[in-house]
C-alpha cells in the first residue's frame, strides 16, 4: 500500500513538472468532453429521456396518409378506428391547441385550448393534481361545457387558488365550469393551457378532418403489426366511403418521435458534430500519450538501470494516466456546466423548459467514460510500449531516433485532420446556405411592415368579417400607415388548413385521386399590402354580380395553377370555377406568386385565398405597411386602436415582418453557429496537434539533421523536407475528411440546405485550402527551427 501512495505522489510530481503536457491533455480532452456533454444533455432532454407518462414507449400517434403527407381524420372515422382496431388498448382524439380568449377582470387573455376526447388522460396514464377529468357522459353531444386547466394557467391567472374548482370561466364566446387541474409536468399537446371535451363539439361529417389520434399499443404488439391492422381498416373505409376516404391510408409513428420532429433531427446532427470534436480530442491525446511513451524510453531505461522493477514502472505510468484522466474530467465538467447554462438560455428556441436541460446521471457517466477510457486506453498502450525497452539500446544515446514513433502518431494526426475537414465542410455548407437564405426572395416585400394577430369572437363569418373591417379601418388611422389588410395566416406562419375541391366542367378524377389545397382567408388589399406579385387576373375588388349567384371570387397561387393547368400557357385559370364544401362555387379572379409557409426553404404548396366572409376564422393577422421615414407604431398604440372596436379582443404577436423572417431562420442560424464553432475549435486543436507533432519529429531527428547540416546540406532543403512531410500528412487527413463529409452530406436535406448542394465544389475547395494553409503555418515554426539548427551544439551531446 505504501508503494501505491509513493507511485501516486511521484506521478503527481511528474505531471506538475511536465505541466505543458498535463495542460494539453486536460485542456484538449476537457474541451471535447465539455462541448459534447452539453449537447448530449440537450439531446437527452429531447430524445433520450422518456416522456413523462407510464409506459410511454407504447404510445403511438396515428393519422391518415395521403400522397405521403399526414392528414387529420374526421370524428366518424375516429369512431370506426376505435371499434374496428385490434391493436390498441385505448385511443383518444385530439384537436391541436386552438387559440381563444379568456375573459377575466374585464380583460382578454390569450390561451391555447385543445379539444380532446375524454379518453386522452387514461391513454396517457395521467391523473389530475386536483379535481377530475371528463366523465363519459360529459364527452357526448349536449353535455354541459366543462374545462380542465393546465398547471401553468392555474398559476399565471389564478395564483394557485384551490377554489378555482367549480368556477365558471368565459373562454371565447362560451362559459365553462372548471372541474380539474393537471400536474405541472403534463403538457400535451405542447403549450396547451386548457382542455375541453370534444364530444359536445363533434362534427358528424366524414369530410370535416381535424382530429389527430393518440393510442396506447397493446403489449407484445409491434408498430408494424399495428400498422398492418390499421391499414386494413383504411381499406374497408375506402370501399365503404369512397367520397371522403378514397386514397387514404393510415400512418403510425411513436409519439416521442412525432413530438421531437424536425428539430430532433437537427439536434442529432449537432450531437454528431460534437462527437466528431470529442473523437478529435481523443486522437490528439492518443498521439500525445503514445509519442510521450516513445520519447520517455531513455528515462525508463535509466530507471531500470538504477534498480526499478518493471511492475513499479508500470504502476507509476498508470498513476500518471489516472491523474491526467481526472484532470480532463474536471475541466470537462466545468466547461459542460458553463455550456449547459448557455443552452438553457436557448431553451425556448428548442421548445424545452430550462430545467429539462441538466447534467444528469447519464451525462455524468458519459463524461467519466469518455475521459477515463481515452486516457487509460492509450496510456496503457504507451505503458506496454515501455515494456520493450532495452537498456543497452536506449542508454547508448539520448538523441538516437526511436523507431516506430512516426507511424504511431501519424495515424491519430490524420484522423484529427479528417475530423476537422468534415466539421469545417459541414459548417461551410450551412453558412453558405444561411447566407443564401438571408438574401432569398420570400415572395413578398417584408420592408416597413408591422404585423399583429387578433382573436375574433364567435363563429359567424359575416360578423367576424364586420369586426375585421372595423379594426382594419381603425388601424388605417395610425400615423404613417399606407395600407392595412388582414389574413388568416402570415408568411412564415402555420400552413393553411387543407381541403379538397373539384373543377367545374372538368372530368372526374380517378378513384383515389383528389385535388387538395390549403384554404386561407384574406381581405381586399392583402396582395397589394404585402406586394405579392399578381401574375394573372386581378385582386378581389368590390363584389360582383356573380356573388349574387353564390359564386365568391378567389385567388390561387402559382403552385396550384401549375398543378391544375400544367400545359396551359394562356392563363386560363382566371374565370374557372372550383366546387368546394358540398358544391359551393368559387371563381378564380387571379393568380399570385408563391409565398412560403413555416420557413423560407419550404417548397410552395397549392393555396387558395378566399374572402373573409366565406369561412369562419378563430384569429386573424393584420399587416400594416408603413410609409418611408415614419416612426413605427408602438404596441400600446396598436392595442388602443383595436380596443376601440372591441375591448375584449386580445392582441398578440405585434412584430415587424423582418423579425418574423428572422425567427423563421433561427434554427438554421443556431445550427450553423454551433457547427461552425465546433469546426473552429477542431481546427485550433488540429493546428496545435500538428505543431506538437512536427516539434516531436524534429526533436527525434535532431542528430540526423545535425549530421546532414555538418556534411553541407542547405537549410532550405531541410525545411522543404520537413514541410513536405506536413503536406503529405495534411493532404491525407483532408482526403479522409472529404470522404467523411460525403457521409455527413447524406443527412443534410433541403430543410437544412437552401440553394446549395451538399457536394458544393466551391465549399469543398475553400475548406481544403483553409485547412492546408493553417496546418502549414502550424508546421513552419518547428521546421524552421530545425533547419536553423547549429550542428556543433546539437552533436556535442553525443
Amino acid at each position: 500500500m505504501w508503494a501505491f501512495f509513493q507511485d501516486i505522489a511521484s506521478a503527481l510530481r511528474s505531471t506538475i513538472r511536465h505541466w505543458g503536457i498535463t495542460a494539453t491533455v486536460a485542456g484538449t480532452l476537457g474541451l471535447g468532453i465539455g462541448a459534447t456533454t452539453a449537447v448530449f444533455a440537450t439531446v437527452e432532454a429531447m430524445a433520450l429521456r422518456p416522456l413523462p407518462y407510464p409506459d410511454s414507449d407504447r404510445l403511438v400517434l396515428a393519422s391518415a396518409l395521403l400522397r405521403n403527407e399526414p392528414w387529420p381524420i374526421s370524428f366518424p372515422e375516429f369512431i370506426d378506428w376505435q371499434d374496428q382496431n385490434r391493436s390498441f388498448a385505448l385511443m383518444a382524439a385530439v384537436v391541436n391547441g386552438g387559440e381563444s380568449a379568456l375573459l377575466q377582470g374585464g380583460e382578454a387573455h390569450l390561451v391555447n385550448v385543445a379539444q380532446v376526447s375524454g379518453s386522452l388522460f387514461p391513454v396517457l396514464g395521467v391523473q389530475p393534481s386536483m379535481g377530475r377529468t371528463f366523465l363519459p357522459e360529459e364527452d357526448r353531444p349536449g353535455a354541459a361545457p366543462i374545462v380542465v386547466l393546465s398547471h401553468g394557467l392555474w398559476q399565471r391567472r389564478f395564483s394557485l387558488d384551490p377554489r378555482v374548482l367549480g368556477r365558471t370561466l368565459t373562454i371565447g364566446s362560451r362559459s365553462y365550469q372548471v372541474v380539474g387541474v393537471m400536474p405541472a409536468q403534463f403538457d400535451y399537446p405542447r403549450g396547451t393551457d386548457a382542455w375541453i371535451a370534444l364530444g359536445p363539439n363533434q362534427i358528424p361529417n366524414r369530410r370535416a378532418r381535424g382530429l389527430w389520434i393518440v393510442g396506447r399499443l397493446r403489449p407484445s404488439l409491434s408498430l408494424t403489426n399495428a400498422s398492418d391492422d390499421m391499414n386494413l381498416i383504411a381499406h374497408r373505409l375506402e370501399n365503404q366511403y369512397p367520397v371522403s376516404n378514397a386514397g387514404f391510408s393510415i400512418r403510425l409513428e411513436w409519439l416521442r418521435a412525432a413530438i421531437i420532429g424536425e428539430l430532433g433531427r437537427k439536434m442529432v446532427l449537432l450531437l454528431a458534430a460534437a462527437s466528431l470534436l470529442l473523437l478529435m480530442a481523443c486522437t490528439n491525446i492518443a498521439g500525445v500519450l503514445l509519442a510521450r511513451g516513445v520519447s520517455r524510453r531513455h528515462e525508463i531505461a535509466l530507471r531500470m538501470a538504477l534498480g526499478a522493477s518493471r511492475s513499479r514502472i508500470f504502476s507509476h505510468l498508470l498513476a500518471e494516466c489516472a491523474i491526467l484522466a481526472l484532470g480532463a474530467l474536471a475541466v470537462g465538467l466545468l466547461l459542460s456546466a458553463f455550456s449547459v447554462q448557455l443552452i438553457r438560455s436557448l431553451a425556448p428556441l428548442l421548445k424545452l423548459a430550462p430545467d429539462q436541460i441538466r447534467v444528469g446521471g447519464h451525462v455524468l457517466l458519459f463524461a467519466v467514460l469518455a475521459s477515463v477510457c481515452t486516457v487509460l486506453i492509450f496510456g496503457i498502450v504507451s505503458v506496454i510500449q515501455s515494456g520493450g525497452v532495452h537498456l543497452n539500446t536506449h542508454l547508448r544515446g539520448s538523441w538516437s531516433t526511436p523507431r516506430g514513433g512516426h507511424g504511431i502518431q501519424s495515424l491519430p494526426m490524420m484522423i484529427q485532420l479528417g475530423v476537422t475537414t468534415t466539421l469545417l465542410t459541414t459548417s461551410g455548407l450551412l453558412l453558405k446556405s444561411l447566407f443564401l437564405l438571408a438574401n432569398a426572395q420570400p415572395g413578398f416585400d417584408p420592408a416597413r411592415i408591422v404585423s399583429l394577430r387578433v382573436l375574433l369572437p364567435g363563429t359567424d363569418p359575416v360578423h367576424q368579417a364586420a369586426v375585421v373591417e372595423a379594426i382594419r379601418s381603425r388601424l388605417e388611422g395610425l400615423p404613417g400607415a399606407r395600407s392595412v389588410a388582414a389574413a388568416s395566416g402570415l408568411p412564415m406562419g402555420r400552413p393553411f388548413l387543407p381541403s379538397s375541391f373539384r373543377i367545374e366542367g372538368a372530368p372526374d378524377l380517378r378513384s383515389g385521386d383528389r385535388n387538395l389545397a390549403g384554404f386561407g382567408c384574406v381581405t381586399r388589399g392583402y396582395v397589394a399590402a404585402l406586394r405579392i406579385p399578381l401574375l394573372q387576373g386581378e385582386d378581389f375588388g368590390p363584389p360582383r354580380a356573380q356573388e349574387v349567384e353564390q359564386r365568391s371570387r378567389i385567388l390561387i397561387n402559382r403552385a396550384l395553377a401549375r398543378r391544375l393547368f400544367p400545359g396551359d400557357r394562356s392563363g386560363s385559370p382566371v374565370g374557372r370555377v372550383l366546387l368546394v364544401w358540398g358544391g359551393q362555387k368559387l371563381e378564380i379572379a387571379g393568380v399570385i406568386g408563391d409565398v412560403p409557409r413555416e420557413f423560407v426553404t419550404a417548397a410552395a404548396t397549392p393555396e387558395i385565398y378566399t374572402d373573409c366572409t366565406v369561412i369562419p376564422m378563430p384569429s386573424v393577422n393584420f399587416v400594416i405597411r408603413m410609409a418611408s421615414g415614419t416612426h413605427w407604431p408602438t404596441t400600446k398604440e396598436i392595442k388602443q386602436q383595436v380596443r376601440g372596436v372591441d375591448a375584449t379582443v386580445p392582441v398578440v404577436d405585434v412584430q415587424t415582418m423582418d423579425e418574423l423572417l428572422d425567427q423563421s431562420m433561427s434554427h438554421h442560424r443556431l445550427l450553423a453557429a454551433v457547427v461552425t464553432g465546433y469546426g473552429c475549435i477542431s481546427l485550433l486543436i488540429a493546428g496545435v496537434g500538428l505543431y506538437g507533432f512536427m516539434s516531436y519529429i524534429s526533436r527525434l531527428r535532431t542528430r540526423e539533421i545535425a549530421i546532414k547540416l555538418a556534411l553541407g546540406a542547405h537549410p532550405s532543403d531541410i525545411l522543404a523536407r520537413l514541410l513536405w512531410r506536413a503536406v503529405v500528412l495534411s493532404v491525407g487527413g483532408i482526403a479522409l475528411g472529404l470522404s467523411g463529409s460525403w457521409v455527413v452530406s447524406r443527412t443534410l436535406d433541403q430543410r437544412l440546405l437552401y440553394g446549395i448542394r451538399a457536394s458544393d465544389p466551391v465549399t469543398l475547395a475553400a475548406v481544403s485550402v483553409l485547412v492546408l494553409a493553417v496546418l502549414l503555418c502550424a508546421s513552419f515554426l518547428p521546421a524552421y527551427r530545425s533547419a536553423r539548427l547549429d550542428p556543433l551544439s546539437a552533436l556535442r551531446c553525443e
